[in-house]
């Protein structure tokens, strides 16, 4: 958190003044682990709405799932490649705020697929895949797993704003 005699949240603003300006504080987010699958399990809001997400850092965008932002798209149900890594099918492109812990990270640009056979195969709902479009905003993303926190560091040049509510991340 933030030092300051304020209690608020730092928020990240492109329109706020240049005098109340502080260097970011660093992000921590608490994580599950599914020892089955070896998942890293966060617990994230899609457009305000509570989510479960998988941290998957050779995703190169985030995926949100239709389910959790209503979409009646006809999208063909996603499935794990057989000849290679990852997660395929059918997707769109949608804006969605993201948050993570008490970080807002602001409006994504993000896939929206079916993401049913990944909950089917965590044994759990899983509503978004965070990827790296999400931590590459950042200046290092350290993984405590003893601790099981992840920690997004901004960058040095990130500049906050003291304001009410979570930390918003540009």
């Amino acid at each position: 958190m933030l030092a300051a005699a304020s209690p608020a949240a730092a928020r990240l603003s492109a329109d706020a003044p240049v005098a109340g300006r502080a260097r970011c504080p660093a992000v921590e987010i608490p994580f599950r682990l599914d020892t089955d699958r070896g998942g890293i399990i966060l617990d994230v809001n899609v457009n305000g709405r509570p989510a479960t997400a998988l941290l998957d850092t050779g995703a190169g965008h985030t995926v949100v799932s239709t389910g959790i932002l209503r979409v009646a798209a006809a999208l063909k149900p996603g499935r794990f490649a057989e000849d290679r890594p990852g997660f395929w099918g059918q997707r769109m492109w949608v804006w969605i705020a993201l948050g993570m812990g008490r970080t807002d990270l602001g409006r994504l640009h993000v896939h929206v697929m079916d993401l049913a056979e990944v909950s089917r195969a965590y044994g759990r709902r899983v509503d978004a895949l965070v990827g790296q479009d999400v931590l590459s905003r950042f200046d290092r993303v350290v993984l405590d797993f003893e601790g099981r926190r992840l920690h997004l560091i901004p960058r040095p040049e990130a500049q906050c704003v003291l304001a009410p509510g979570p930390a918003v991340v540009p």
